[in-house]
């Protein structure tokens, strides 16, 4: 039978998000659309042992803790003995059921840092790889390029177009994964870029992103307060038009009593703002909501509301007139079926565009525009996962395309 190629089975396993537990080795398989592998040990079940066994000793690779992305991985050991089965992704990841992030969770499908943190979370010892998935040969394709923004046909030749890319970084990444995630998102040339995670508690990333702002011609606004961040293209700035800021919302986790069980800095939108020669000023903001699990139900109601009612105002001074204003941002929370911006007029690229992906950790990181201003319009949004754009942060990069009507 036909079984999917390596990157086939990536984008397969990234779409997935939940598992019924006790079902790595069916949902391993699943992603390549293999057949199951059989008892081949006579315990009365297909487990991961026997998807290890299933497969050729010449095609295994006992031990090998680099392989290539896309290949199924066995583990021995487990609460039960049945072993273990995950899949490789790019940059030494791993995507494993029962699994968020680093930490054990059943029934979640989740990507880990690493082999040795998969071993350590479930408590199992690692096997190695193979280049079968029971027993029939994966072939690699070849990897997708970023896909443009869907196009949506003019509605006037009036108009000019620009790309917003939004990066949810990772404060907690080694040094050269930081640096290497700025430059390749930089290098890609996008109008603005939103972003989060920066900040005095990021170490090395607000060198990193200024960094890649010189080398690639970006205007950036950028703190060491706050982490989120902002740049824009330079070409795209009339000369001495560039504006940054922050406006505060509410402070870091251990200044709130009771005291939430997560941790947070202090909170702000942070801005960019500048003069568009055919259009006038644009305004660009982003901002990073806390976590329901950081701050429990009721107090990231509470503090989510403090947020949007600053978006609100931050919107209506940034937008007067015919000003532009657009937010990013990991928001932690999805607009496809929660208000997502309460009473503040913004509206996301998701919702444009009538489709709601998986941005690393459901869809929770998005663009959005501000809605009095009639003369915008999503003309496309996409999002480029491991497998199309490589990044070590836990998210994947969000890239939108605008049109903006003279």
């Amino acid at each position: 039978m036909a079984i999917r190629t390596s990157n086939q089975a990536i984008d397969a396993a990234l779409k997935d998000t939940k598992n019924k537990p006790g079902t790595c080795q069916m949902t391993v398989r699943n992603w390549f659309n293999a057949p199951s592998a059989g008892d081949r040990d006579g315990d009365g079940d297909a487990d991961a042992v026997d998807g290890w066994l299933s497969e050729p000793k010449t095609a295994r690779h006992p031990g090998d803790r680099n392989p290539p992305p896309g290949r199924p991985l066995a583990f021995s050991g487990g609460s039960k003995g049945y072993g273990h089965r995950a899949l490789s992704l790019p940059g030494g990841k791993i995507r494993s059921t029962d699994m968020d992030g680093d930490r054990y969770k059943s029934g979640v499908v989740g990507t880990v840092s690493s082999i040795k943190a998969l071993e350590k979370a479930m408590g199992i010892k690692y096997l190695g790889w193979s280049e079968t998935i029971t027993g029939h040969k994966i072939h690699d394709s070849p990897v997708a390029k970023p896909k443009p923004p869907k196009e949506v046909p003019p509605v006037s030749t009036d108009h000019i177009e620009f790309t917003i890319a939004h990066a949810s970084l990772q404060f907690n990444d080694p040094a050269k994964q930081k640096f290497a995630d700025v430059d390749k998102i930089f290098s890609q040339g996008f109008d603005h870029i939103t972003g989060t995670e920066a900040g005095r508690g990021s170490g090395v990333l607000n060198a990193a992103l200024i960094k890649s702002a010189t080398e690639h011609g970006y205007a950036l606004a950028l703190t060491e307060k706050y982490d989120t961040w902002v740049a824009v293209k330079k070409d795209n700035i009339k000369p001495g038009s560039w504006r940054m800021g922050a406006r505060y919302a509410f402070p870091r986790a251990k200044r709130i009593k009771p005291r939430p069980p997560g941790i947070w800095g202090d909170k702000a939108i942070v801005w960019g703002s500048y003069e568009h020669t055919l259009v006038g000023r644009i305004t660009l903001g982003s901002m990073h909501p806390v976590t329901r699990r950081g701050a429990g139900p009721r107090l990231k109601k509470k503090l989510d509301a403090v947020y949007m009612n600053n978006l609100r105002e931050w919107g209506k001074i940034h937008g007067a007139g015919n000003n532009l204003v657009f937010i990013g941002g990991d928001f932690n929370a999805s607009s496809k079926n929660f208000k997502l911006f309460r009473s503040a007029p913004f509206r996301t690229c998701w919702d444009d565009v009538k489709r709601w992906p998986n941005t690393g950790h459901g869809n929770i990181d998005a663009i959005a525009r501000y809605l009095p201003d009639k003369r915008v319009r999503c003309v496309g949004a996409t999002v480029q996962n491991d497998a199309q754009f490589f990044l070590n942060t836990d998210h994947f990069l969000v890239v939108t395309k605008y049109r903006v009507q003279f």
